[in-house]
């Protein structure tokens, strides 16, 4: 499979969204998390899926703070 690479891909975007100041980073860097989860599963990566929640989990809160300030 091809997750990681496809996470990586996702995750640059939005890494080069949040350069540009585009909210968007915030959603694509969700679902690049979840890509990352699912490529983690398979390999019994206890320790990295628990690390991408927490970047989930980050970034759920960081939109919401973005948000209410650029309103």
């Amino acid at each position: 499979m091809y997750l990681d690479w496809i996470g990586l891909v996702i995750n640059l975007l939005g890494v080069w969204l949040n350069g540009n100041r585009n909210i968007l980073c915030w959603p694509v860097w969700i679902i690049g998390g979840f890509v990352w989860t699912f490529h983690w599963i398979p390999l019994d990566q206890s320790a990295a899926i628990v690390m991408t929640f927490c970047y989930m989990g980050f970034n759920i809160w960081g939109w919401r703070k973005w948000s209410k300030e650029n309103g």
